[in-house]
């Protein structure tokens, strides 16, 4: 019988301390993010294929990879991608911003390539280690920002992700994958 989470008490003993419940809490969490990583192996596999059937049997995949390489923007190895988006409701995406973090100038030092650029340079680091899809607007605007300041150059770098675990099938897959070839041709121009 199922009964509210406040009813259920367990009987105290030396076992049911906090230090116990913390240690079935841990191996709880420990055991989600295996759970985790194992579902997410097999949406990344799934995915490979959808690419991999896209770039050998989609014509209109193929015929936009051939007219990228046309305009003189062959593609490189592995410029589709799949990746976990988390929560983030997409097929997926184009375009990387990279951040290069400029190091602090000063008129009296010149260039010192071992100065840092101080706690903007610990909030791009923070950016940097967020996946593309959980960046914000925000993010983007602080980046932008940057460059304007003198503290960072930014560059869009042409990539392809499709977002493993919302494919619902390979035709949605190759949808996704030519919305995405078409911002790619867009950019070469």
């Amino acid at each position: 019988e199922c009964s509210p989470p406040h009813s259920r008490k367990k009987p105290f003993s030396a076992k049911n301390t906090m230090g116990a419940d913390n240690d079935d809490m841990k191996k709880a969490e420990v055991s989600a993010a295996a759970r985790r990583e194992k579902e997410q192996s097999k949406y990344r596999e799934t995915c490979d294929g959808y690419i991999k059937s896209g770039l050998t049997g989609n014509v209109t995949v193929q015929f936009l990879i051939n007219r990228l390489v046309s305009m003189g923007c062959e593609p490189p190895k592995g410029f589709i991608s799949c990746m976990d988006c988390g929560a983030a409701k997409a097929g997926g995406g184009f375009g990387v911003v990279e951040e290069m973090v400029l190091p602090p100038s000063s008129p009296n030092k010149g260039y010192n390539p071992n100065e840092t650029g101080g706690a903007y340079a610990e909030q791009a680091k923070i950016r940097a280690e967020k996946r593309q899809c959980d960046r914000t607007l925000e993010d983007l605007q602080a980046q932008i920002d940057a460059q304007k300041e003198g503290k960072a150059r930014l560059r869009l770098l042409p990539e392809i992700f499709l977002c493993q675990q919302h494919l619902r099938n390979e035709t949605h897959a190759h949808q996704s994958m030519v919305h995405e070839l078409i911002h790619a041709v867009d950019h070469c121009r």
